[in-house]
């Protein structure tokens, strides 16, 4: 992506309608695991800028940071941070741009010019998929929560990530080594889990030599994710193919229980599954 094609009215509309998932309290903001030749290590932060402070500092030269979807909502100060870290890795305006407006599945790459960094990014989305009793919970947008007077969660009902991968040189004449930053935005629990487990792995330094293998371990756990929704989806698919093959034998004025919402929710969500699967192929 050509900088020419940076649109700066994004940055400025940032977080707006990015749906993300609820922060518990005296959470840590970021969780930072790093390798370096003769150490590794995982840090904390409670800030974006803090996290920048010591990533400036450190001499780390692969990072995997987690970070929230976006800021909290309403707080001005951590959206302003975001946008400094977007700065500061050189993160395209289509990146958030992407996110707010809720795209399904996206990539693309990205070159800066004034510090010859490469920069590489996916966006993932995919159905949260409960099953009570045979029966697909949550089944529209628009009734989601009405039962009981909620206003509708969206969080509730999707489950998307970012991934943003940053690749800076070393630079000729200096001693500044090539680094490799994978920042994870909204990632779920099991991916922080799978990085820990490589912590103690002398095998980090092939990253340093081939940094889009981090995308092997990125689309493993996604496809985790996305199998165990498929399980879901046949515990419904099950009972209503059986219910269908039943009516086709009866008269068509008899009277069925067989849900045609049901059906129609489990047709969209099929095509939804053809289409990631379709994407992932595309990318590898």
């Amino acid at each position: 992506m050509s900088k020419f094609c940076e649109d700066i009215r994004q940055l400025e509309k940032y977080p707006n309608g990015i749906i993300g998932k609820p922060r518990p309290d005296r959470a840590p903001l970021i969780h930072c695991l790093q390798w370096s030749h003769g150490h590794r290590g995982r840090s904390q932060f409670e800030s974006v800028q803090g996290f920048m402070d010591a990533d400036s500092a450190s001499d780390y030269a692969l990072r995997v940071v987690l970070l929230p979807m976006a800021p909290m909502e309403g707080d001005k100060t951590e959206a302003k941070e975001f946008r400094t870290l977007f700065s500061h890795y050189s993160v395209p305006s289509a990146v958030p741009a992407e996110r707010m407006r809720n795209v399904g599945f996206a990539f693309g790459t990205h070159k800066d010019r004034s510090n010859k960094s490469d920069g590489v990014w996916i966006h993932f989305l995919c159905r949260k998929i409960e099953i009570e009793s045979g029966v697909i919970q949550d089944l529209g947008y628009l009734r989601h929560g009405i039962e009981q007077g909620q206003k509708p969660d969206p969080s509730k009902m999707w489950i998307m990530c970012d991934f943003y991968l940053h690749i800076r040189p070393s630079s000729v004449g200096t001693s500044d080594p090539k680094t490799v930053t994978l920042l994870c935005f909204g990632a779920p629990d099991e991916m922080l889990d799978r990085f820990e487990n490589l912590r103690d792995v002398d095998e980090w330094q092939d990253i340093l030599s081939e940094p889009y293998l981090l995308f092997d371990i990125i689309f493993d756990e996604l496809h985790e994710i996305f199998d165990k929704m498929v399980w879901e989806l046949s515990k419904a698919v099950n009972p209503e193919e059986k219910m269908a093959l039943k009516r086709a034998g009866r008269l068509a004025k008899q009277e069925s229980n067989l849900s045609f919402q049901n059906l129609h929710n489990i047709q969209k969500y099929v095509l939804f599954a053809c289409h990631w699967i379709d994407t992932c192929t595309d990318l590898a």
